[in-house]
């Protein structure tokens, strides 16, 4: 096993020397990378990693891969990197590497004018192709303000951008929106209880609305077992007396309707990302809150199947038409077109095509995909902001989706994927001091982790009240790095 480790990481460390000698530096850079996710203590391959980024234009790129390099070898091994290293170093950042004889050349990049980073816009995907399911969410919510709206769909088909943009109409219409997300293992009500939090807090939902009602004692000390911060300002709660376990079902389910009615708005939305992972306990709980606000669920297609307790739950609202359902199907050809034309503000058929023939519609894979172009370097940003293609942009996909997030994340330097593997454990959205216990990483590093992590779009800021400060950009990518972690991590 260990031999031919070893002849991989070699292969891959001349595989990544040939594309620097014809001067295709991206994709020197991406087969060092891959090298480092495998061993990162090779400072020979950082010594590379440098002059590929520096012949690439990128200095400041080159001198932030030799400060990783020293602070990697002075952490794990209490080395300092070798003396021909910190000459070349020093040499970058003085701009005087040429003047040395025996410096190693390389070509110019092979396309002048380019610019290697992935677009900004790929980040600000733009809205496409859904106009008529935005018009079918609003017309059933200001139809009925209570029951259940169920959308499905296969994973990255464009769930959650839907809905946001809905939730987002709605709050703009002064409705109050409650978030969460299921997640694998989940504690019983875990869903409803995190996006039922703000209701227990005191004051006002919104600027403007009347303070609301103090919350009987009563009433509090039936939340308390699953809402445990209820207690915390009412340390002297009554003590209830204990039931039997459906009674005490029955007795905390009232108590969460009678908190809703009591602290909620008239027109109030519920969301839960994912509730195909909710439990049935979760389940029986939205269904019976569909009483008294509107529940919007998002939930996969091919991982709920007939008697899914998902389904199960909602066979009820079915029967008594106040189950509102739509199925999500992957972009159409010309919505592909219009995404990409926004994206990169010029039509381009022939990549169009590459991408759509890969991806299916489906604007998460995408998105993943041109990201993926550009990062291997056959796509780029010439020097007046147009999109160019290097050669055959298909070539460069692989063949499954799977595959091209795996890419993705193996690029990742060891720190960053440290870092991305923990956020895909805590999975869904988290606070920086939550990540940092975990980590136990340091403040400033650790934000520079995210800073690279947010560059690459694989985690995002909400920025909106009453959620998390950071979010996966999608459970995709925190699938992929969760399923390859080793056993031992």
């Amino acid at each position: 096993r260990e031999r031919l480790r070893e002849q991989f990481l070699t292969v891959m460390t001349e595989l990544g020397e040939c594309y620097a000698q014809r001067g295709r530096y991206r994709r020197a850079i991406a087969r060092c990378r891959e090298v480092l996710v495998a061993d990162p203590y090779r400072e020979a391959v950082y010594v590379r990693l440098m002059l590929y980024h520096y012949y690439a234009g990128e200095q400041s790129q080159s001198l932030r891969t030799y400060e990783r390099c020293r602070q990697v070898l002075a952490s794990e091994l209490d080395v300092e990197p070798l003396p021909t290293t910190v000459a070349l170093a020093e040499r970058i950042r003085d701009g005087t590497l040429w003047a040395v004889e025996a410096a190693p050349r390389y070509p110019p990049p092979a396309y002048e004018g380019r610019l290697f980073e992935v677009p900004y816009s790929l980040g600000q995907v733009p809205f496409v192709g859904r106009a008529r399911e935005y018009a079918w969410l609003i017309e059933r919510w200001s139809r009925a303000q209570t029951g259940i709206i169920l959308i499905e769909g296969e994973a990255g088909v464009g769930k959650s951008r839907l809905v946001d943009e809905f939730l987002g109409y709605a709050a703009a219409e002064g409705a109050l929106v409650l978030r969460s997300r299921a997640a694998p293992g989940n504690l019983p009500y875990a869903p409803v209880v995190a996006a039922l939090r703000p209701l227990l807090k005191s004051g006002k939902v919104t600027v403007g609305d009347p303070p609301r009602p103090d919350i009987p004692p009563a009433l509090l000390a039936a939340l308390a077992p699953l809402f445990r911060y209820a207690r915390d300002p009412h340390p002297d709660l009554p003590s209830l007396p204990e039931l039997p376990a459906r009674q005490e079902r029955d007795r905390f389910f009232a108590a969460v309707e009678a908190l809703v009615r009591a602290r909620a708005l008239a027109r109030t939305l519920l969301y839960v990302y994912d509730a195909h992972r909710a439990g049935s306990a979760s389940l029986d709980l939205l269904a019976r809150l569909a009483d008294t606000l509107t529940v919007v669920l998002t939930c996969r297609s091919e991982e709920t199947a007939s008697d899914h307790p998902l389904r199960v739950a909602l066979q009820p609202l079915r029967r008594e038409r106040r189950l509102a359902e739509l199925t999500l199907e992957p972009l159409a050809t010309a919505a592909v077109q219009t995404l990409i034309r926004r994206l990169a503000h010029d039509d381009l058929p022939t990549l169009s095509e590459a991408v759509l023939s890969q991806t299916g519609g489906n604007p998460l894979f995408v998105i993943a995909s041109l990201q993926h172009i550009f990062e291997e370097g056959e796509l780029y940003v010439d020097a007046e902001g147009h999109w160019v293609t290097a050669g055959d942009a298909a070539l460069s996909l692989p063949p499954t989706m799977r595959e091209t997030i795996e890419a993705r994340l193996r690029r990742l330097s060891g720190d960053l994927r440290r870092v991305f593997d923990l956020a895909a454990v805590i999975g869904g959205e988290f606070d920086f001091a939550l990540l940092q216990h975990a980590s136990r990483v340091q403040e400033a590093p650790l934000r520079d982790a995210l800073d690279g992590l947010l560059e690459a779009e694989l985690l995002v800021e909400p920025r909106t009240q009453g959620r998390a400060e950071f979010a996966l950009a999608h459970n995709c990518y925190a699938e992929g790095a969760y399923d390859t972690l080793p056993q031992a991590r």
